[in-house]
């Protein structure tokens, strides 16, 4: 994904691997669908409500889906969210909203593992649900690539861009981590401690 953070437009594009033994059909919602390929071939493709009907038949590889989309001022999917005279962009995608950011099958019965990487501004921060695994520069931009996470619902993938204040805790032989707007980190202890009980629980 590469990302405006001011004009909340993006560039973006998605790789998916499946089989079906019809018609590949995934969830989309105003998201501009450019083009779809497979092997280096053009699909008919097209829109229905919330569905994007790609003319596949049988199938089983590797979809790309080219697209951009815009990031409102909403709760749900991928939305701008304002603070002290900025923003951030972040996600909510419980429990069917993730189609409002990537072409995919969202279902919270259907789990699949992410990879994400999306171009940002230079001065800018990226989170999601893994550790950066990458961050690359170019030019007034960078490209922050995270590592792929475990097999999960579409709803449990976030995405956050803008400026940020993190406190980590090991626990459990994993991180807890809690990302604030600048300044504020200190409000974040009681959700920190809670998530380490629902870790202890479950």
């Amino acid at each position: 994904m590469d990302m405006d953070f001011q004009k909340l437009t993006f560039n973006a594009r998605v790789r998916i691997k499946l089989s079906t033994e019809q018609n590949v059909v995934l969830n989309s919602v105003e998201l501009n669908i450019l083009s779809v390929v497979s092997d280096g071939k053009n699909l008919r493709f097209r829109q229905s409500e919330e569905d994007l009907i790609v003319e596949t038949g049988s199938f089983t590889g590797l979809l790309e889906v080219n697209y951009t989309g815009s990031i409102p001022d909403s709760l749900a999917g991928i939305y701008r969210a304002p603070y002290d005279h900025t923003h951030i962009v972040t996600t909510h995608f419980e429990a069917a909203q993730a189609r409002r950011m990537l072409p995919c099958v969202d279902r919270p019965d259907i789990k699949a593992e992410f990879k994400i990487a999306v171009k940002i501004d230079k001065d800018l921060s990226a989170i999601s649900n893994m550790p950066v695994e990458s961050v690359i520069a170019d030019g007034e931009q960078k490209l922050v690539t995270f590592q792929n996470t475990p097999p999960m619902s579409t709803y449990l993938l976030y995405l956050g861009v803008g400026k940020f204040e993190e406190r980590t805790e090991k626990f459990k032989r994993t991180d807890v981590v809690v990302a604030t707007t600048p300044g504020k980190v200190k409000l974040g202890e009681f959700s920190q401690d809670e998530a380490k009980k629902a870790i202890e629980f479950f």
